[in-house]
């Protein structure tokens, strides 16, 4: 049997063998519904009771769909259960959860998260934020004893978070939003983030659009008793705080102040990566291209010297987009050609290549073939090829 046989063959199987469990899915329902109407309620309510108490994954589900069917009111305490008994569902018997178990531990709480996203687009806020707090509160401690590497249990917190800033420009009442940046605030002292600085800066973020304008020099405040603690550290991770922490400051200084108390922040600290792009940005948008390409060679002799190859790539990226609005032709190959260089795309040598004449290029690319070979040549080879089998054989 050939190929295209086997492959019809197999879909025959697969068609067969769908039908054949539809069918006797059909046949188990109408058993079941047969049965049920012969039982009574007490009856049913008795063996759902047992199974329930034998089985932690129905058990979790009767729990959970009990709190689907109320559209008011909150427990905390029932929501802690229900994330409970779900983690329990992936733990093996040494309380740990790998990865295999990971997908079966985050059931019940995806089910609950569903009914906090359903509580949202109701307009139950204080109830969907309850249930978003509770999760990742629930959820963040089973990290030290999982192995989350495909990502479930972190996916869960991302989930809540996300939600929390949804639900952020959402709070009409008053004394909802006052408690929710109490909670932002306390949580991010918590000692549970100092390893997790990505969702500390989330809280913070939350924070800085539930307050008001008398309200700005408290999340300053917070913001710098948190780089106070890591000031003396020089990691990636301070570094991460120091520019997010500008970030924030920034986004609060322009909805308060203005776009002049905000230009002079972005002025005195262009030493942070998010508030260099953004200056280079506005340069670029108000055709000051001559401040936008000292910002962005400022920005390639710092990070080479801080040894971040990644950001003065990102800063050359700036160079290229800003030549071509100027139409400069030597400098649009010029990085064109570092880029390509760089490995960011085989784009760049098609840019590069068309800024030259046919009978150009022929005399220009053996200059470039010089200089590609002079990279290592497991790079070189496939991009030789590359270049190769697009231009159909030929080397030009």
């Amino acid at each position: 049997m050939n190929g295209d046989g086997r492959q019809r063959k197999g879909y025959e199987n697969y068609i067969k063998n769908t039908k054949t469990k539809s069918t006797e899915r059909k046949i188990s329902e109408d058993k079941i519904k047969e049965i049920l109407d012969k039982v009574s309620l007490d009856e049913i309510k008795e063996i759902v009771s047992e199974f329930a108490l034998e089985n932690i994954e129905f058990r979790n589900k009767i729990f959970t769909r009990s709190t689907l069917k109320k559209d008011t009111g909150s427990d905390k305490n029932l929501y802690k259960q229900i994330i409970e008994e779900s983690l329990c569902q992936g733990m093996d018997y040494h309380g740990f959860i790998d990865y295999r178990g990971s997908s079966r531990a985050v059931r019940g709480i995806n089910e609950l998260l569903m009914k906090a996203d359903q509580m949202l687009e109701k307009g139950q806020i204080e109830q969907a934020i309850l249930i978003f707090q509770t999760t990742i509160e629930e959820t963040f401690p089973a990290l030290l004893w999982a192995d989350d590497s495909n990502g479930d249990l972190s996916g869960v917190i991302n989930w809540s978070f996300e939600r929390l800033h949804d639900c952020t420009p959402k709070i009409k009442n008053e004394t909802t939003g006052k408690n929710f940046l109490d909670y932002c605030l306390l949580e991010v002292s918590s000692k549970s983030y100092e390893n997790w600085s990505g969702w500390r800066w989330e809280l913070i973020e939350i924070a800085s659009r539930l307050i008001i304008k008398e309200e700005t020099e408290i999340i300053f405040a917070k913001i710098d008793e948190l780089l106070k603690k890591e000031q003396d550290q020089e990691s990636f991770s301070n570094k991460y705080d120091k520019e997010k922490s500008s970030e924030v400051k920034l986004e609060i200084i322009e909805r308060f102040n203005g776009r002049v108390e905000a230009l002079k922040f972005i002025n005195e600290n262009l030493e942070y990566t998010p508030i260099r792009r953004v200056a280079i940005d506005r340069a670029i948008n108000e055709k000051d291209y001559v401040r936008a390409k000292n910002l962005a060679k400022e920005g390639i002799e710092l990070d080479t010297k801080h040894g971040w190859p990644g950001l003065v790539v990102e800063w050359k990226e700036f160079l290229y987009k800003i030549a071509n609005k100027e139409k400069n032709i030597d400098e649009i190959r010029k990085y064109a050609k570092e880029l390509f260089f760089e490995g960011r795309g085989f784009e760049y040598y098609d840019k590069l290549k068309n800024t030259f004449s046919a009978e150009e290029w022929k005399k220009e690319f053996q200059d470039f073939l010089n200089q590609l070979k002079k990279l290592a040549w497991g790079i070189v080879q496939p991009l030789v090829k590359y270049m190769l089998k697009k231009r159909g054989g030929t080397i030009y």
